[in-house]
């Protein structure tokens, strides 16, 4: 019965249900797309840093993340590729061999760091070919030569074609030194850009006496879910038991940078909490004009034997009627809006500013993207039929507080 009432008073006062609709429909349409362009975001800025260099497993020797040195090595790559190989869930992998060195040219020298790659691997694991600026990636059969990042090469004044000489630490404690070409220039946004130079692992374990050996191995697995990495770690962790490895997934290297994301992302919901406090008062208050001018209406309604409750009853399936038909077209134009922008992102390459600030955060480029998520729509779709509903609650109740006879010669 309520329920046919409520449709019924919607309809008839049709000025009040169409901008009482229009005010939830922007409020729902604006929060999918806000949390959308939130997730995003985020979401990015977690893959690019991945994607980029540090992958989405690594397997290095125990210690090796604490300890970053010669003496926390894998030894033994040919056993653990061949484990590898086995995990029905792993796509791609590649190892590689860090060391910190000395690079010299005419002009100046720099430390940094020399970054030995498998080249017909790190494609699949790392976004380094793309990052190529200038001159080419490297192939299986280079020797002697070279990628940098941009950054290192305005440092040391070198470009394509150009030499630069290297000293650092072999494996077994003895110098390690060569003149290599330069036949690439990358750009990461990454501290790689200002002391990164990728060889070919061949050539390095040549060098650094490194054979059989690797700082890490990249594994890139097939579905790239946290419920998924953490089953092939364990996955892993149980079929390299006794061989002195750790398998962490990208959390660990990258520790820092999720830290300070988690911190801004809880900074960025506070904000948005506020902002939904905002939206539920402004509701609200919308609500309370429109019940105060239904008070002779409703001390009608009193007086002929209906208690509050009904009173509340009645109001409320008002709301929730109008709130559902807010509910699914602010889903249907919020869900529009989040799919386009993440099929099309939004892009801010023009400010340099910008880019600069959030390439502290590992992204590449100022391309926002949005996410498209059923669940994120589903979620303020609900939220915002039960703000709805209690927006209602204490405009009923002060209006209840009248009794009929002064709600009827309420002015």
């Amino acid at each position: 019965m309520f329920f046919k009432i409520a449709w019924r008073n919607v309809w008839v006062n049709k000025r009040r249900s169409i901008l009482t609709l229009l005010l939830s429909i922007l409020c729902v349409t604006f929060l999918i797309f806000v949390f959308s362009f939130h997730k995003g975001t985020y979401g990015k800025m977690f893959r690019d840093a991945i994607e980029v260099y540090t992958g989405y497993i690594q397997i290095t020797g125990q210690g090796y993340n604490d300890f970053p040195d010669q003496d926390h090595l894998i030894f033994n790559v040919k056993k653990v590729e061949d484990v590898v190989k086995e995990n029905a869930d792993i796509e791609y992998f590649g190892t590689r061999f860090e060391s910190f060195g000395l690079f010299s040219a005419d002009m100046d020298s720099v430390g940094g760091i020399i970054i030995g790659i498998e080249p017909d691997k790190e494609p699949n694991i790392s976004r380094m070919k793309k990052s190529i600026q200038e001159g080419r990636f490297l192939k299986e059969d280079d020797y002697g030569k070279a990628l940098i990042g941009n950054k290192l090469a305005k440092k040391l004044q070198v470009g394509i074609g150009d030499t630069i000489t290297y000293l650092s630490s072999a494996v077994d404690q003895s110098m390690a030194a060569d003149i290599v070409e330069i036949v690439g220039i990358f750009y990461t946004s990454s501290e790689f850009d200002s002391a990164g130079m990728f060889v070919n692992k061949a050539y390095m374990d040549d060098i650094f006496y490194s054979y059989g050996s690797a700082t890490h191995m990249i594994v890139y697995p097939k579905k790239k879910s946290d419920k998924n990495l953490d089953k092939v770690v364990m996955s892993l962790s149980e079929d390299l038991k006794g061989e002195n490895l750790d398998v962490v997934t990208w959390k660990v290297p990258l520790k820092s940078l999720v830290s300070s994301l988690q911190l801004d992302f809880a900074f960025g919901l506070f904000s948005y909490s506020i902002l939904v406090i905002v939206i539920f008062f402004v509701i609200m208050i919308f609500t309370m004009l429109a019940v105060l001018q239904r008070t002779k209406e409703i001390g009608v309604l009193r007086a002929i034997g209906n208690k509050p409750m009904h009173i509340f009853q009645m109001i409320a399936w008002e709301a929730l009627i109008l709130g559902v038909i807010s509910a699914v077209v602010g889903a249907i134009l919020g869900g529009a809006l989040a799919y386009y922008f993440q099929v099309n992102p939004i892009n801010m390459e023009g400010s340099r500013e910008m880019m600069d600030q959030y390439n502290l955060s590992g992204m590449v480029d100022l391309n926002f993207p949005t996410l498209f998520s059923w669940i994120t729509i589903m979620k303020v779709s609900l939220f915002m039929v039960g703000l709805n509903l209690l927006a209602v609650v204490y405009p009923v109740w002060k209006v209840n507080k009248y009794k009929p006879i002064e709600a009827i010669n309420y002015v």
